[in-house]
């Protein structure tokens, strides 16, 4: 399994509890930073970025991206255990 780097950027400030995040919490991911997400998935980039866009309002925006273990950086310190047990390739 691959992790994956997702940010997302919401032009609508509606209700911080977006569907997104539902299905991101489904699918064990852990926030890092405020909108950037890791996840764990056997789907490549693509394929997780069309699923998830199903999920975005009209004018929010999304990206995914493979995480390598060549990485650096503070993150939430509640995602440090997450990224420990999810190593990067």
């Amino acid at each position: 399994m691959a992790v994956y780097l997702v940010a997302y950027e919401r032009q609508s400030r509606d209700s911080e509890d977006s569907e997104l995040l539902e299905v991101l919490r489904g699918l064990g991911a852990e926030r890092i930073l405020w909108s950037l997400f890791v996840v764990s998935s056997a789907s490549d980039a693509q394929s997780l970025h069309r699923y998830l866009t199903d999920f975005l309002n009209e004018e929010d925006r999304i990206f995914v991206t493979r995480l390598t273990e060549d990485f650096s950086g503070y993150v939430l310190r509640e995602a440090g255990p997450w990224l420990e047990t999810h190593k990067p390739l």
